[in-house]
């Protein structure tokens, strides 16, 4: 194992392999939520996953470096590529690279962090006084603009953002190099009937949780995208040289009411502007319908949410389970979605 410097991440041996890449700048705002939210219950699941598999010392920190994309592969027989957290674990559970190796100090990430704790903290507090300042001077009746009002809401989302993320690394562009002890054909040979399908993304796809129905559509639109508008928001490159920072996870009813709870608190907060003095009644309407606009949204977001995650779940295991049957007591609608269900579900459909 060895840190690569910067020039060493720009040679032949690391390529252009990174990491951690942020997504474009299109993203809203609700998937921002999602995905951080989803980041940090993938750190806090490794270390479950480890420790229930006898490595102790692992910490959410390690975890989200690990998810960051913050270990690359080397391997003698195929080119270098970037680990996820469930990729790290399979290939230390089942003794293809050191456990010491990617048990990262905390200093050493700190090293490269360059987002610490102060930075942090100053950061809260700057954010904390705009809003008391803001919130002050509306209890005073004095002015406030609609600038501010969103603003407010940004703030929010960032505080919130802010608290899950704290335990996480920030820019790290320089990723440790992890070395394979076996050629990877050996790794896929073994792995047997998991490993059989084509892959996504890199070749150890296989080791990770079967991708959820949300994530799917989410990259299909990406495909519409780059075909209608010739717009690649991820490389097309294979094996990714990038682990890219929109990834949603499933959740409890805990950490999905507080989902929830931030997306329409964010929606709400234009809301209080509702009454808000305008320089002329259009723009009072443009407001009121934006911000229906926002609330509408969310609660669509959800409906196909809990539609992703509960509803065709079940149909695509009805589907499974009779090998795609149509027959007569069997509305031909509930047969539809799960076959749509089980396509999506193709690796090589979004190649």
């Amino acid at each position: 194992m060895h840190i690569a410097n910067f020039d060493q991440v720009s040679s032949d041996i690391a390529g252009s392999t990174q990491g951690w890449t942020s997504s474009s700048s299109n993203r809203g705002t609700f998937d921002i939520i999602w995905s951080t939210l989803s980041q940090y219950l993938a750190a806090k699941n490794s270390v479950k996953k480890l420790k229930d598999s006898g490595y102790d010392g692992w910490t959410i920190r390690n975890g989200f470096y690990a998810a960051m994309g913050g270990f690359v592969l080397h391997s003698p027989d195929f080119v270098p590529f970037p680990l996820n957290v469930d990729q790290v674990h399979y290939l230390v559970s089942h003794g293809y690279i050191d456990y010491k190796d990617v048990l990262i100090e905390k200093e050493v990430i700190e090293d490269q962090n360059k987002f610490d704790t102060l930075t942090r903290i100053l950061t809260t507090v700057q954010l904390l006084w705009f809003v008391v300042n803001a919130v002050a001077r509306g209890s005073l009746r004095m002015a406030i603009t609609t600038l501010e009002f969103s603003t407010i809401a940004f703030i929010f989302v960032t505080i919130f953002t802010c608290y899950f993320w704290r335990y996480k690394p920030q820019d790290i562009a320089a990723p440790i190099i992890i070395d394979l002890k076996v050629p990877l054909a050996i790794v896929l040979v073994e792995a047997g009937e998991l490993a059989r399908h084509p892959y996504s993304y890199s070749p150890l796809d296989f080791a990770e949780s079967a991708p959820h129905w949300f994530q799917l559509i989410w990259r299909y639109c990406f495909n519409i995208a780059r075909a209608l508008f010739k717009v690649d928001f991820h490389s097309r490159k294979r094996p990714v040289d990038k682990i890219w920072d929109d990834q949603f996870s499933r959740m409890g009813i805990k950490h999905g009411l507080i989902l929830a709870f931030v997306q329409l608190s964010f929606a709400a907060i234009h809301f209080t502007a509702w009454n808000f003095h305008f320089p002329s009644n259009v723009e009072r309407i443009l407001w009121r319908v934006s911000a229906s606009y926002i609330i509408c949204s969310m609660f669509c977001t959800w409906v196909v949410i809990y539609a992703g995650f509960e509803i065709f779940p079940s149909l695509a295991a009805l589907a499974e389970k009779r090998l795609l049957p149509v027959s007569e007591k069997e509305p031909r609608a509930v047969s539809f979605l799960a076959q749509l269900y089980l396509l999506l579900r193709k690796p090589s459909f979004f190649h």
